[in-house]
């Protein structure tokens, strides 16, 4: 029993370091150093900020132009969609799990 316990032992713990081993050689694999492309003006680095809200790009919205026209805006590079709040008390947002009013 001992001897069949060791041999199984012995092949899972061989399975699993072949099985790190292989991601261990794609993460090497990846191309490190690759030159980045600035952003150009008119070019958007990532797509869900490149949409147009009320003329502006995303990206260039902040909670000011929120509070005129309750449209979506960045906050720390995450999109946020006010909303009225639940009791009716005025327009907020959610962040990070807290009600924000605007």
């Amino acid at each position: 029993m001992t001897l069949r316990r060791f041999i199984a032992a012995s092949a899972l713990t061989a399975g699993l370091g072949a099985a790190g081993f292989s991601m261990a050689l794609g993460a090497a694999a990846a191309q490190p150093n690759q030159p980045s492309q600035p952003n150009q003006p008119g070019q958007c680095s990532q797509p869900a900020h490149c949409q147009e809200v009320n003329g502006k790009q995303l990206r260039d919205r902040g909670v000011d132009d929120a509070r005129r026209d309750h449209q979506p805006f960045l906050r720390e590079g995450q999109r946020v969609q006010p909303m009225m709040s639940g009791d009716n008390r005025g327009w907020g947002y959610w962040f990070n799990g807290i009600w924000n009013w605007l």
